[in-house]
């Protein structure tokens, strides 16, 4: 560009941003190369803006305050489950506890009936189960079916 400037530049400037052009303003960017590049820059110019403006939008207040919100919600719920969570651990690990003193408990009975189906034995062994062990190893069994259930509950839920 020249040092001294086209006295339609201004024109030319504004005729672009309103996007009204006369068929004299039309002629004249044609013949003249200072507004060509005056037009070539504000084009750029508008371009960059354009892109700068939708590239760095900033979320509205209400977006701002329903995710605040949303937050919130989340971490007074993580508070209110925070007691069960505890408790469930706590019921897990009685649960463990109840199962081991039932087996220690019942491992003299589990001995005998395992000793007596031993191959070494070449008779059918006499085995007979009385209703309280058979109840007991029922028992035992269904308490550490659960915890492992459980257990694996509790993995998959984490994840």
């Amino acid at each position: 560009m020249s040092e001294k400037r086209c006295n339609l530049e201004r024109a030319v400037l504004s005729a672009e941003r309103t996007r009204k052009w006369s068929d004299d303003l039309r002629r004249h960017l044609e013949s003249c190369p200072d507004c060509t590049d005056a037009l070539m820059v504000e084009r750029f110019l508008a371009s960059e803006n354009t892109a700068a403006s939708t590239a760095s939008r900033l979320p509205t207040a209400d977006q701002v305050w329903w995710r605040a919100d949303l937050r919130h919600r989340r971490e007074m719920t993580r508070r209110a489950q925070l007691p069960i969570r505890v408790l469930e651990k706590a019921a897990q690990l009685a649960g463990v506890a109840a199962a081991g003193v039932g087996l220690a408990w019942s491992a003299p009975t589990l001995l005998d009936w395992l000793g007596a189906l031993a191959p070494t034995q070449m008779t059918t062994p006499d085995v007979t189960l009385s209703a309280t062990t058979a109840l007991w190893l029922a028992l035992g069994t269904g308490v550490v079916l659960s915890l492992i259930l459980a257990g694996l509950e509790t993995l998959w839920a984490e994840d």
